[in-house]
């Protein structure tokens, strides 16, 4: 707290007759553990006739010693979530207050009903029981804080444990009275802290703040014991909280260090990789003529990529490219994971496909990498070529099926004449000069391997499949085989077929 700043104010309030009633300090702020200057909100409280209230988890610190000074005399109240500190849902948080001050407070019977279930739950524990839980909130918070301090990329921001240097244990609190003011700041009941590039002051880069979501929910995942929460504070970073006074409720295992140390440091390692190929993958993506940097929201591996054909160029992407485009990366990723899980598939901010790299190591080939992404990428390219000459063979095939069999029908009706096709005068004509026995009109069938429309004479006249030997009645050739659409370069040549 801004003690100048609070000074101001309440002189400010007096000047507009104004009366400045409480002040609500913090011993322990809600997520970096920091406690206010009490001594110093003392001496303003006590010369502007205000009350101080105290709240914070550094305040279970008063179950474990014994202080050298009246609390009575040096708050006039404080606030007590005994519900979280013992992880014990729907205990009642306890407010305690100097009776003196408010006596008419104990005049209502009913408050003493509220206080049953915190009785219920001293008398169940017991003070040896609570003693010991606060004893061990507050001995972990100091032991991970020396595990932890020693990494040049991870940086503390909550309250150094042990005071001044860090030389008073917990141990030592419980061992000898001490002043209520020096207990607040030697007992820190939380632990924040991020990953951050070495020597960087200040805001780190919004990227870190990806990688600090990835890293709590690593350690989340593989340390369940250390109860690891993801925070935003004010300036929108993301860092990491253990705060041993906010229990799960029921669990009160303790916590494995060692494994919580060398997961740490497992992880680290694996950032510091990324953070470090992330700059080789970049440049490699500018220089590469087909692939694309995409930019993934929440994403905190080396990033996306999109696969996109020389062809195509990037002032030129009509929706039509796009939707092409997107089902040629949708495809390149089924082929990726084919040969490694590790490609999965993203989306960037334009709503498009792309290819996602998730997080490497220090001996990942990043070069490696995007040429099998190029590599895979020109096959499914080739692969879709294949696939638009074989449906434009299809849909020249249907027209020229189309155009014969109408042709046909024009044919045949002019030879049987059009008096038969009117109705009433179509049944005398028919009468006076039956049909002449005429084969009809003949279907076509596609050969896909030879790109042309054959008649079904062969299949329907005589009751027989087409064999190699046998060439149909009629043919007319609708454009590349499939043969010839894998090399669309090459001039090709038709030549008949048989079916």
């Amino acid at each position: 707290m801004d003690l100048a700043a609070l000074e101001r104010e309440i002189e400010l309030d007096k000047a507009k007759n104004k009366v400045p009633l409480i002040v609500l300090a913090d011993a322990g702020t809600p997520i970096f553990g920091h406690v206010d200057n009490i001594s110093r909100l003392r001496e303003i409280c006590s010369t502007h006739g205000m009350w101080l209230h105290l709240r914070g988890h550094s305040l279970a610190s008063l179950a474990i010693t014994r202080t050298t000074d009246n609390m009575s005399r040096f708050l006039e109240s404080i606030t007590l979530p005994l519900g979280i500190w013992l992880g014990i849902p729907g205990l009642p948080t306890a407010t305690v207050y100097s009776e003196t001050l408010v006596p008419y407070l104990m005049d209502n019977p009913g408050r003493k009903l509220i206080s049953l279930p915190i009785w219920t739950t001293f008398q169940c524990l017991g003070p040896d029981e609570i003693k010991k839980r606060f004893c061990n909130s507050f001995e972990s918070c100091h032991t991970l804080w020396k595990r932890i301090e020693k990494y040049p990329s991870i940086r503390l921001l909550s309250q150094s444990p042990g005071g001044e240097g860090g030389i008073m244990t917990v141990s030592e609190l419980t061992a000898r009275p001490i002043d209520t003011s020096v207990l607040f700041e030697v007992a820190a009941s939380t632990v924040v802290f991020q990953f951050v590039p070495e020597n960087v002051e200040g805001r780190v880069p919004p990227y870190y703040d990806k990688l600090n979501s990835w890293l709590g929910q690593m350690l989340q995942r593989d340390c369940p014991l250390v109860n690891i929460t993801l925070c935003e504070v004010e300036n929108g970073e993301i860092v990491l909280r253990y705060c041993p006074l906010e229990p799960q409720p029921g669990s009160h295992e303790p916590p494995d260090f060692d494994v919580f140390v060398a997961c740490l440091e497992q992880q680290i390692d694996i950032l510091s990789a990324t953070v470090r190929h992330k700059v080789e993958f970049q440049k490699l993506v500018e220089t590469s003529p087909c692939l694309r940097t995409v930019e993934i929201d929440g994403w905190a591996g080396l990033g996306g990529v999109r696969y996109q054909p020389v062809a195509f160029k990037d002032d030129q992407l009509t929706d039509h490219v796009k939707e092409q485009l997107n089902n040629l990366n949708v495809n390149l990723v089924e082929r990726l994971r084919t040969t490694d899980a590790a490609f999965s598939l993203g989306e960037g901010g334009d709503g498009l496909a792309c290819v996602r790299f998730g997080m490497v190591t220090g001996d990942t080939d990043v070069g490696e990498l995007l040429s099998l992404v190029e590599t895979a990428g020109h096959e499914e390219e080739e692969s879709g070529k294949v696939l638009d000459t074989m449906a434009e063979v299809v849909k020249r095939g249907i027209e020229a099926a189309t155009i014969e069999l109408q042709r046909e029908s024009d044919e045949q009706l002019w030879q049987e004449g059009i008096l038969r096709s009117v109705p009433v005068v179509g049944s005398f004509v028919n009468w006076l000069s039956p049909h002449a026995k005429s084969p009809g009109i003949k279907g076509r069938s596609l050969d896909l391997t030879a790109g042309i429309v054959a008649s079904t004479e062969n299949i329907y006249r005589y009751h027989m499949q087409s064999s190699p030997n046998q060439q149909p009645l009629e043919q007319t050739s609708v454009g590349h085989s499939r043969s010839s659409s894998a090399s669309s370069s090459q001039p090709q040549q038709q030549q008949p077929q048989q079916s």
